[in-house]
């Protein structure tokens, strides 16, 4: 019975081959359970009228201190979890995987959704934001010569240099971040005749590595810079010295290009991505949009394109490639 097998032995005796759920002369009998009284008393890890079922609390332990509570109904159990957690075995843990950028620490609220506490000088929901330039920062703007950028607007033309290595002049489409009243850390880099402050993660213009992080240059390393004598003209210089200043202002404007020149030397206008390529790429389609619909007009909302580059953020941060190669 029960899908057994009827087989032949030497003594020309039959005997029933079962099933591992049934046991008994003719497969009659469950194997994870023993009848009393009419009733199935199951086995350890086995569930259900006829014990043929697995028993849920055994085979899939709560975690995050959640509490098994059998049941009488398929699949015979189920996790009663603390408020933080969720999920059939409260496993769907809001900080696994982080998703706070930048080192940050997840914290876990009581109604299942988190915050991060960002270290050093980011901010933002995933502590995604890091700042770029200090607000005194000089660029030359079309028609009106150097300006800092505290006062730098939306739709002014500054000075880029474009991949044929031309210098140009590109507008100014939005604003990254825009803070004028915080203080941040930044990377001061000095040049024979230039001198650039910036984040830690802000790509510049390597002569030999193309963009890379600020973080990763050292002493000797040379940098793209325009001419003492032409600035119509740029030159290689080597750096003198790295230094940490405190400094006021949270700036990072974005170029049709994608690069500008700050204090004469060129960098990305990106920042937190390994490559300026890729996070040229990634804001493309609102560039797309801008050239579509026009700019907008107000320098202080930078919540349109945040919240485009975080949702970019995020999704390449859960790709397998994403950590070591863009991030």
């Amino acid at each position: 019975k029960n899908g057994g097998t009827c087989v032949l032995l030497e003594n020309n005796q039959a005997q029933c081959l079962c099933t591992a759920v049934f046991r008994g002369p003719t497969c009659n009998q469950f194997s994870y359970g023993l009848c009393v009284a009419n009733k199935c008393v199951c086995k350890t890890g086995f569930a259900g009228p006829r014990c043929d079922s697995i028993d849920f609390c055994s085979a899939y332990p709560c975690l995050n201190g959640g509490t098994c509570v059998r049941t009488n109904e398929e699949p015979y159990g189920g996790c009663s979890c603390p408020s933080e957690y969720s999920g059939p075995t409260c496993s769907n843990d809001p900080c696994n995987p982080s998703p706070c950028l930048n080192g940050g620490y997840c914290i876990r609220k009581p109604d299942n959704q988190f915050y991060c506490q960002c270290r050093n000088r980011n901010r933002g929901v995933y502590c995604e934001q890091q700042e770029c330039f200090p607000s005194d920062a000089i660029v030359d703007v079309l028609n009106i010569g150097k300006v800092q950028l505290l006062s730098l607007n939306i739709g002014d033309h500054v000075r880029v240099i474009n991949d044929d290595q031309q210098i140009i002049y590109s507008p100014i489409i939005a604003f990254l971040h825009r803070d004028l009243d915080e203080y941040a850390s930044y990377k001061r880099i000095r040049t024979k005749n230039a001198i650039i402050e910036l984040s830690d993660r802000h790509l510049i213009h390597h002569r030999y590595d193309g963009f890379i992080w600020a973080e990763k240059l050292i002493k000797n390393d040379e940098i793209l810079v325009l001419s003492s004598k032409n600035t119509n003209k740029t030159n290689w210089e080597k750096i003198l010295d790295i230094t940490d200043v405190n400094k006021q202002g949270l700036m990072a404007p974005l170029t049709e290009q994608g690069t500008i020149i700050v204090n004469n030397i060129h960098v990305s206008c990106y920042a937190l991505v390994k490559s300026h390529t890729i996070g040229h790429f990634a804001l493309a389609p609102y560039r797309w949009y801008h050239r579509l619909f026009g700019q907008m007009s107000d320098n202080n909302n930078t919540t349109p394109i945040l919240t485009y580059a975080n949702i970019l953020l995020q999704f390449f941060k859960n790709l397998p490639i994403a950590k070591d190669i863009i991030f």
